[in-house]
């Protein structure tokens, strides 16, 4: 490939990547919680919200891509001002930033917990999420391309387990349908605004469009298709990991075992072959919860280069000031967050942001809409 050639398509983003980049914002992130907390709301019946959050995904996925068509050559931090003016763009652009950073924090300090209570017992908290924090800050400084080339090598640690967690328990006989009915609707409406806001959020990995929206290539209607290809891959898989361990376990038993996979490795496993199986949980069970690292990449990324499109909007890639200061706030977040409890009690609120977050993403569209606002943004070079 010639020089030019190839630093051209160093700078750019397929939608396949973008694609798979969007799942794993979602899945990745929210895996190893959003079961816990679904049947913390609804019971046996959560299977039912992980569909119907599709809906507002679905509207969500469109208002990225209405505001990048308006201005394919901008980023949210770019194109925001011109929307709603620079008075309002400035704290609405530090309310997404908030969101992100949480984001980073929770899913770095989950990971840490998990390190310091099975592997790394005598490692200070502290110091595994410092760890952690740098490495992320290292991937954002290196840009965009390193960090949808990381989201690619998941594919290889994913799709294995995926199989062996949705085909396994087939033939193995352990999938015992009549788990998941009867629907219970008072299990769904005990708790009304925590299961909208669930709803709401639950699918929010298209967000990443407004980040990546200026290096899709081709831009315009590529964002729209790596919105829906990544949220409608997310739903499956959202679905699995909520039904499997009611399917296979049964309830109330799989209220405690919701992680993905590895909590029920030793149940769906063939007897008959000689596999450690524990050995096999326990390092699946590190994996799963690795790819939560590769989920704070993006969700750090976005946070650094919306603070520096805040401040410097002509500058193309995260500043390291900006890098410096979100890694601070990470490494300081195992002071806040002790403990798991707390760490499951605030995720909650984050999932209110992230409702919030997508609200306030699709009126943005709207009001776009109703101003034809921005003409076409940067043109392509």
């Amino acid at each position: 490939m010639s020089g030019p050639r190839r630093e051209m398509s160093s700078q750019y983003v397929s939608w396949p990547e973008a694609a798979w980049l969007i799942m794993q914002y979602t899945i990745c992130a929210n895996h190893l919680f959003i079961p816990q907390l679904l049947y913390s709301m609804c019971g046996r019946s959560a299977w039912v919200v992980t569909l119907a959050a599709a809906l507002p995904a679905s509207a969500g996925a469109w208002a990225v891509y209405s505001l990048h068509a308006k201005h394919p050559g901008d980023r949210v931090g770019q194109f925001l001002p011109k929307v709603v003016g620079k008075v309002i763009a400035a704290p609405l652009l530090l309310l997404y930033t908030v969101f992100w950073t949480g984001g980073a924090a929770a899913n770095a300090v989950v990971f840490a917990h998990y390190m310091s209570s099975t592997v790394l017992v005598a490692t200070p908290l502290s110091v595994l999420v410092g760890s952690t924090a740098v490495i992320i800050a290292m991937v954002s400084l290196c840009g965009l391309k390193t960090l949808v080339r990381l989201s690619d090598s998941l594919l290889f640690l994913i799709l294995p387990i995926s199989i062996f967690m949705w085909v396994g328990p087939v033939f193995s006989h352990r999938l015992d349908l009549t788990n998941l009915i009867p629907f219970r609707i008072e299990e769904v409406a005990a708790n009304p605004f925590m299961l909208a806001m669930m709803t709401i959020g639950m699918y929010h990995g298209y967000l990443m469009a407004l980040i990546t929206g200026p290096v899709m290539n081709p831009r315009g209607r590529t964002t729209l298709v790596a919105s829906i290809a990544g949220t409608l891959a997310a739903v499956p898989a959202f679905f699995t990991f909520v039904c499997y361990p009611v399917l296979v376990l049964g309830w109330p038993m799989a209220e405690d075992l919701t992680y993905p996979a590895a909590s029920f490795m030793e149940v769906v496993a063939p007897k008959t072959l000689n596999i450690p199986v524990r050995r096999v949980d326990f390092i699946l069970a590190m994996l799963l919860r690795f790819v939560m690292v590769i989920a704070a990449f993006s969700y750090f990324y976005s946070a650094a280069q919306t603070i520096t499109d805040l401040v410097s909007p002509a500058r193309s890639s995260p500043h390291p000031w900006a890098v410096l200061a979100l890694t601070a706030i990470i490494v300081a977040s195992p002071f806040v967050f002790k403990d798991m409890y707390m760490l499951m009690q605030s995720l909650q609120v984050w999932m209110v942001l992230s409702a919030a977050i997508v609200g306030i993403t699709i009126i943005l569209a709207i009001v776009a809409m109703a101003r034809g606002s921005g003409g076409r943004g940067r043109s392509p070079r």
